[in-house]
């Protein structure tokens, strides 16, 4: 009971910037993890391989955001319904909820991986990536999309 209280936020009352702000910052957050995940392999790039691989690593980053924000948009509404169901203190709704979309993070995490893998090349030669890096892109962005359902399940 006295843990439950520390993550309340009752966006029903009283003045909302302090608590937009407070919602918000585990977003914001996410997204920096996200570029810091970026950063981190760029900076290993960096100390032991080529200046081409930097380069394929660095045309990863508008196509992850692109599927890290569809998850992450999937997830809101889970949590949206998740809410609802808790405020009208339906228990077996939210457990059909959770239940669901931890079903639905699986299925559709490993689902994502293997369309990722399919779409990988084309969509990087969309993205106008120099064919001396697509390559090399492509193994960066394979490996990527094999830990979507992981990335899913987690988030």
């Amino acid at each position: 009971m006295i843990g439950e209280k520390k993550f309340h936020i009752d966006m029903c009352h009283g003045p909302l910037l302090g608590k937009i702000i407070r919602f918000a910052i585990p977003l914001m957050m996410a997204n920096v993890s996200a570029l810091m995940f970026n950063a981190a392999d760029l900076i290993v790039l960096g100390q032991y391989a080529s200046s081409s691989s930097m380069a394929a690593v660095g045309a990863a980053p508008a196509f992850t955001t692109l599927m890290l924000n569809l998850f992450w948009g999937i997830s809101a509404g889970v949590n949206v319904l998740t809410a609802r169901y808790i405020g009208a203190k339906d228990k077996k709704n939210v457990s059909k909820t959770v239940h669901t979309a931890i079903a639905v993070g699986c299925y559709g995490g490993v689902t994502m991986a293997i369309l990722g893998l399919i779409v990988t090349k084309p969509m990087l030669k969309l993205m106008s990536v120099p064919e001396v890096i697509l390559k090399d892109a492509a193994i960066y962005m394979w490996i990527w999309c094999l830990g979507i359902p992981a990335m899913i399940i987690f988030s």
